[in-house]
């Protein structure tokens, strides 16, 4: 018998390609890295951008 998932969608976002993506360990925030060089951090309960900033101007560096 095939395995059957059923997956919900939390956070539905258009960006640019993610390079990495870290969770806290006790705030209920997602951290993901852009290959442009942006650094957002998600609060998943919300489901709002919390905080966005620049850390490189080259990409994929």
């Amino acid at each position: 018998m095939p395995l059957r998932l059923e997956i919900k969608r939390k956070l539905a976002e258009r960006s640019e390609r993610v390079k990495s993506v870290d969770l806290h360990p006790t705030e209920p925030w997602i951290l993901a890295s852009l290959y442009s060089g942006t650094v957002c951090i998600w609060n998943y309960q919300s489901q709002i951008m919390a905080k966005s900033f620049e850390v490189t101007e080259l990409p994929g560096s």
